[in-house]
């Protein structure tokens, strides 16, 4: 589930604690030291010739690891890799960071809100409209410093929209579902919610306003699909598994932690966001 650190784990949020304590505060010895073991550990799987540290603060400073409490962090870095999986080198660094803009997973809310057509400001007090339809972009926290929600809540506080479109990717833990359904809701959505690192919820209760969440899945749990399949082995072949213990050796395995996306993503993420746009310019957007 996580590295071992004088007698505990840290595990995602620990992890997560650690490197932005570090990061805000190098004079926080504790922490420091937790990551400095994060690092050697970092640095004992990947050639990273004693960058792993530039690393992680790329991705602490991109928003892919941040920390709220225990049940409120992010945490992952993301970087290129070649065929055989090694980084990428790049600038004379060991690596290749991918910022979340180029992650295409994670840009379904920017393709939509592009593709919008909405309400210019200068003509929002037209008596013949039947709705003004306005939309902007988050942004990461990791780079605003600001969280989502609070973010939503100033611009509706200026705006005072009847109510709020939250467009977001979300996790699955179903392989034939990656980028074929919709989910819509009332119930508004919990940025990074579904890989267990749930923030602050954008909802009715916090804007004050209906929300309507409009997600994708787009990612899947690596570790949840292994589970299944070896649960769906097992039925298939008519042969008893220990599906506990299955999941307690996929949990202890390097192969835990990764959040996959498929192949395709990039192409998946471009017809999801045409749907969602035309069906809400339909509903509300400029003739």
């Amino acid at each position: 589930e996580g590295i071992q650190f004088q007698g505990k784990i840290l595990d995602g949020s620990l992890a997560a604690k650690a490197l932005c304590t570090s990061f805000a505060d190098p004079w926080d010895i504790e922490a420091y030291h937790e990551l400095q073991y994060l690092m050697n550990s970092l640095e004992a799987r990947y050639d990273l010739d004693g960058r792993s540290f530039d690393l992680l603060y790329d991705a602490y400073a991109a928003g892919q690891i941040a920390y709220d409490d225990a049940g409120g962090f992010s945490n992952f870095a993301a970087w290129y890799v070649d065929a055989d999986h090694g980084m990428v080198p790049d600038d004379g660094l060991p690596y290749t960071f991918a910022g979340n803009d180029e992650i295409a997973a994670d840009r379904l809310g920017d393709a939509a809100v592009k593709l919008l057509r909405v309400t210019p400001a200068s003509a929002q007090g037209g008596k013949r409209r039947r709705v003004r339809l306005s939309a902007f972009s988050a942004g990461v926290e990791g780079v605003t410093g600001i969280r989502t929600v609070e973010v939503v809540e100033g611009v509706c506080s200026r705006v005072r929209p009847s109510c709020v479109i939250a467009i977001d990717s979300l996790a699955t833990a179903s392989p034939s579902r990656l980028g074929t359904s919709f989910q819509l809701t009332t119930a508004g959505i919990t940025p990074s919610g579904g890989l267990g690192a749930g923030r602050a919820p954008v909802c009715r209760a916090a804007l004050g306003v209906p929300v309507i969440g409009i997600g994708v899945p787009l990612v899947l749990s690596l570790r949840t699909a292994l589970s299944d399949l070896v649960r769906d082995y097992a039925a298939a072949t008519g042969r008893d598994a220990d599906e506990f213990a299955a999941r307690r050796l996929i949990g202890e395995s390097d192969l835990s932690s990764l959040v996959v996306a498929p192949k395709d993503v990039a192409s998946k993420v471009e017809r999801a966001a045409r749907v969602i746009a035309d069906a809400v310019n339909i509903a509300f957007g400029e003739q």
